[in-house]
């Protein structure tokens, strides 16, 4: 008996071992497999994702191009009007004004002043100092950025009291008499975005944005709560623009300041202006759409496991089944010989 049982023992082992082999690599391809898987999923889903911020990034550009020329076709008309007036002529400077704003009901105030920062008339002025919006010297302290010829985009003016944002835009006025006049007109922003913007089917957390290309916003959706409109910005965003000088538009993945959140964005040149519009999502939005689309697969990959470890249990029964029964058959030979030993030996 001892000898049958030291014959049988290694094969039942080695009928395990190999079982549990088969077990063990069929879940490391299950793995494997739910990785790759992943793995491409994330990709897809981070692509389709950034061509939708693509889309979107064109059509803020578009949208505040037109926005932006709008004002400034409505400005030069009005310089072309004021060139032929005197710097005496207040009334009229008055009057025009106010026809003016009655004609562009996107603009909040104008002003108009000398180059030293004199005001000569305003329409609908905000309660603040205008000097600084006139004066060419303080193109610095306002951050002034050349747009184009003689027009000019400062940093965004706060009302503390209504709760808005002004971006404000300057153009030089060159009289008939060589006098040169400075125009300011502040447009408000809606919810620290452009007017243009509202209306586009927007999912949670997305934030639009228009950013000039020496770091300054223009306009962001919603404000920024970590840094302020008057500061030059160092977030991804600013990062990507201003290393990316010649590219007309991208996709960019990381911290933004701004907001003190991970996200992914777009940008895209705005045409005809230095500016950069751009569109940007929060990073763990793309987890949730990923984990959206992994949940087929992945149970499709967890009935393929409960499936192989119910295959895996009952192959294992069936062997240890088949293994016994070999052993008892084996047991039973082995005993009918030793007793007709016995008997023979007997005889």
């Amino acid at each position: 008996m001892p000898q049958a049982d030291e014959k049988n023992l290694p094969s039942q082992a080695y009928s395990s071992r190999l079982l549990r082999v088969f077990a063990w690599v069929f879940a490391i391809v299950l793995i494997v497999s739910w990785f790759l898987v992943g793995i491409y999923t994330w990709r897809k889903v981070y692509s389709e994702e950034s061509g939708d911020l693509r889309i979107l990034a064109v059509a803020l550009a578009q949208s505040a191009s037109l926005n932006i020329s709008s004002i400034q076709s409505s400005t030069d008309l009005l310089a072309d009007t004021l060139r032929f007036l005197s710097e005496k002529q207040h009334p009229d400077y008055e009057k025009l004004l106010k026809q003016y704003l009655e004609a562009q009901p996107e603009i909040q105030s104008i002003y108009l002043g000398t180059t030293k920062g004199q005001l000569l008339a305003a329409a609908d002025a905000l309660n603040l100092d205008p000097s600084p919006l006139l004066r060419d010297s303080d193109h610095r302290s306002r951050h002034f950025y050349n747009l184009s010829r003689n027009f000019y985009i400062g940093s965004l003016i706060p009302d503390i009291s209504n709760h808005e944002w002004y971006i404000p835009f300057k153009r030089r006025v060159f009289l008939h008499d060589h006098q040169i006049l400075c125009m300011t007109v502040l447009m408000p922003l809606a919810d620290g975005g452009l007017k243009a913007w509202s209306g586009y089917p927007l999912q949670a957390h997305t934030g639009l944005f228009l950013i000039r290309r020496d770091g300054y916003l223009v306009a962001r959706n919603p404000p920024p709560d970590k840094t302020s409109f008057a500061k030059r910005q160092t977030g991804v965003a600013a990062r990507y623009v201003a290393s990316h000088i010649h590219s007309t538009g991208g996709v960019y993945l990381g911290y933004s300041k701004a907001v003190g959140q991970w996200r992914l964005g777009a940008v895209q040149d705005t045409p005809h202006y230095p500016l950069v519009a751009g569109a940007s999502v929060l990073r763990s939005s793309l987890w949730v759409l990923w984990g959206r689309s992994m949940s087929g697969p992945s149970i499709v990959i967890a009935l393929l496991g409960l499936l192989g470890w119910i295959l895996f249990r009952y192959l294992r029964r069936s062997t240890e089944f088949q293994e016994r029964l070999r052993y008892a058959s084996e047991t039973a030979i082995w005993e009918a010989k030793e007793r007709a030993e016995v008997t023979l030996a007997s005889i």
